[in-house]
């Protein structure tokens, strides 16, 4: 008897499919998300090309900074973001000695995506790791290479689809950094060797997106203990204000002082640590004379002892020597005999000393000479020896040897 076969499908044949056909829009979805793949991945290739985000960060550091920024190498990725290494600031495109105002090893910059793509820039943050600050100082002009720096581009402008509309200082914390100081002399770059290791952060504000607030703390290769500032900076004015505790005046701060300052400080043998209170440096005022030697600043520096030391040289309590008519010739000092003179050393000394660039003020300071404590208020109008001084001395309880060693330094008047 023969048995039947029922057969469930066709049989095989050349070009048989093993899976069934899929439908259109089966067909039309894998289209598509091969379509969309492809342009994410073009996308990315040309959102993370290395010279295209080199040229970008360039133009936006260069805006936001002022100075021209240039860039060795760049690299975005979506897991480690922006990184930009040897990157370099200069002040002008001179190629002088003191061009170069800052190098860094790596720039670690946080970017977020939809800001890049749209071009709003507000929530750039950048990590700075090793940055490197010369600053310097012409003995000519008495003007520091900063100074040079164009104002940033801070200003409303039309908005470009990959342009931002206006350009947000970013958030910058600082990594190792480091400040040197220099001079230039004749043209040539004189270094000083204290350089001044500093941490901290730089955060702009909200409502003056081209001014910053600052926290960082620093310290000298000198210093025993470390010195901390805070306070505000606005770049396209030029200004700074600031707070510094603990300050070590033998140390390499000194090198952050106005020349004439640190000068006057060298002169007079300052010695201790102080406050400062009250640091303010802006361009001059245009209305006010500059009777002082800061021709290219204008500045304002209250300093505040408490326990210090520092001397007072014969020829400023004498000022220029002249010949009085009721004094005998063999009593007139002369400039010579001043030179010989030793300088009058005040210890344990408090108040306040407030330096312009007009001159110094001494406000409520008291200091210890030979046991005896002194009351000194009054003004000097200048830096030279020569400046006019005005004084008012009190004591209460005056101790006096025989031969006090500040009566040949005393006006002959005076003596």
């Amino acid at each position: 008897m023969a048995r039947k076969v029922l057969m469930t499908s066709t049989p095989w044949h050349p070009g048989y499919p093993f899976r069934p056909r899929g439908g259109r829009v089966r067909r039309i979805g894998s289209v598509l998300t091969l379509a969309t793949l492809s342009a994410l991945i073009s996308a990315y290739w040309y959102v993370t090309d290395s010279k295209r985000v080199r040229q970008f960060a360039e133009h936006y550091l260069t805006e936001a900074v002022g100075g021209r920024v240039t860039v060795g190498r760049a690299r975005l990725s979506i897991f480690e973001g922006l990184r930009l290494d040897d990157v370099t600031v200069k002040v002008d495109d001179r190629n002088a000695p003191d061009s170069t105002l800052l190098t860094a090893t790596t720039l670690h910059v946080r970017v977020p995506l939809l800001g890049a793509l749209s071009g709003d820039l507000s929530g750039v943050s950048i990590l700075a790791v090793e940055p490197r600050a010369l600053l310097v100082s012409s003995a000519e002009t008495r003007t520091w290479n900063f100074q040079r720096l164009p104002r940033p581009q801070t200003t409303t402008r039309p908005a470009g689809p990959r342009q931002p509309s206006r350009i947000t200082l970013p958030q910058v914390l600082l990594r190792n950094a480091r400040i040197e100081f220099a001079e230039l002399v004749s043209g040539k770059l004189v270094r000083n060797n204290t350089p001044i290791a500093v941490e901290g952060n730089l955060i702009p504000d909200k409502d003056k997106p081209a001014l910053y607030t600052f926290a960082v703390s620093a310290r000298g290769a000198s210093d025993k203990t470390g010195t901390s500032l805070t306070g505000w900076t606005y770049p396209p004015g030029g200004q700074l204000s600031a707070r510094m505790r603990n300050v070590d005046l033998g140390g390499s701060f000194a090198a952050l002082l106005p020349r004439e300052v640190r000068e006057w400080w060298e002169r007079h043998a300052i010695e201790g640590k102080i406050e400062i209170p009250d640091l303010y440096v802006g361009p001059p005022a245009d209305s006010a004379e500059t009777k002082g030697d800061g021709r290219g600043i204008s500045f304002r520096l209250v300093t505040s002892f408490e326990g210090g030391a520092m001397s007072l040289r014969p020829d400023e309590l004498r000022g220029r020597p002249t010949t009085h008519p009721s004094t005998e010739p063999s009593a007139v000092t002369t400039a010579r005999e001043l030179a010989v003179l030793p300088p009058i050393r005040f210890e344990n000394v408090r108040g306040a000393l407030i330096f312009t660039e007009s001159g110094i003020e001494l406000k409520d300071m008291s200091l210890m000479y030979e046991g005896s404590r002194l009351e000194v208020a009054g003004s000097l109008g200048g830096y030279s020896p020569g400046s006019p001084l005005s004084l008012r001395i009190a004591c209460r309880d005056l101790r006096l040897g025989e031969d006090p060693a500040f009566v040949p330094s005393l006006p002959p008047e005076v003596r």
